[in-house]
């Protein structure tokens, strides 16, 4: 049974992700905020994250995994990105029971500051945009497999500012005693957002994930990516992890993303990152270079059982 529901899941996940694709729709999606989602370890392993984020940080990546951690959790994420915009997200999860649970998040994304002239070349006020996001969503079991659903509140400013209402669906399945597991999510179903005049849609994607566990150290990662106005994509990573005495773990990550590869040059595509985890308490960091562009930095922590 189990089986069939898999062959069935990725024949239909494998549909919709090329039919949610049209070349019609390329550069037309707004709120590039939604794009990037938060944590140094999925940063590192190539920006995957859909079959395995647990804890807070479930809530952006695949809400079906929000109530696997028993206590509660908070997560904390910051990126320094290319031209001076940074990204900052928090997250707290809430477990309900059997395995039920909930999650609320907040993300603000700061895009610098930028010169503005007027028709005639006169220096104007700088504008200063930046994105606010607030994020809610549950996830809980059904059967063999787990289920979430999110709604986000999106206010993004430019020149003007503008707001508007989105959500995301996805599933976790175990295949394998949990060491293999698959994921799916659609992110970003949502009301057009406008600025001014004009009505612009919003960046939809569909991530399909799956990671294995090998012998306890090894973590193996693959996820395709359908986003709606651009080409879908692939992406990988494989984390190794190193225990010490006293509860303390190392881990080193590596990655690669084919979408950060594309038109640009020297190490773009490639992600690598570390971690450090000591009880309840887990550091993560992602270097992510982008050519000519410069490179992007991920810095998050995790606390475990904060309740």
């Amino acid at each position: 049974m189990k089986k069939t529901f898999v062959f069935c899941f990725l024949i239909f996940a494998t549909n919709l992700s090329f039919a949610s694709f049209s070349n019609e729709d390329a550069g037309t999606r707004s709120v590039g905020t939604l794009r990037v989602i938060p944590g140094g370890e999925q940063m590192a392993l190539g920006q995957t994250g859909t079959s395995y984020t647990t804890a807070a940080n479930a809530l952006f990546w695949n809400p079906a995994l929000l109530g696997t951690d028993e206590h509660g959790s908070l997560f904390l994420s910051h990126s320094v990105q290319v031209e001076g915009m940074n990204q900052n997200h928090m997250a707290l999860s809430i477990p309900y029971r059997s395995q039920t649970g909930f999650g609320i998040g907040v993300t603000y994304a700061d895009f610098g500051s930028l010169n503005q002239t007027s028709d005639i070349g006169a220096p104007l006020d700088n504008l200063n945009p930046h994105d606010l996001l607030v994020s809610g969503g549950f996830g809980f079991p059904l059967g063999f497999l787990r289920l979430g659903v999110s709604g986000k509140y999106i206010s993004s400013e430019i020149r003007n500012k503008a707001s508007t209402w989105a959500s995301d669906v996805a599933l976790w399945l175990p295949i394998q005693r949990k060491s293999t597991a698959l994921g799916l999510s659609y992110q970003n179903m949502g009301a057009e957002i406008q600025y001014d005049q004009k009505k612009e849609k919003l960046p939809g994607v569909l991530r399909i994930g799956l990671h294995h566990t090998l012998f306890n150290k090894w973590r193996l990662a693959l996820e395709g990516l359908a986003p709606k106005d651009q080409d879908p994509t692939l992406a990988l990573g494989v984390a190794y992890r190193l225990l010490f005495p006293s509860t303390l773990q190392f881990f080193l990550r590596g990655g690669y993303n084919h979408s950060l590869a594309a038109d640009k040059q020297d190490l773009a595509g490639m992600t690598l990152g570390v971690g450090l985890k000591y009880k309840r308490f887990g550091f993560d960091y992602a270097w992510v270079p982008l050519g000519e562009l410069g490179s992007t930095h991920y810095l998050s922590m995790d606390v475990m059982s904060f309740r």
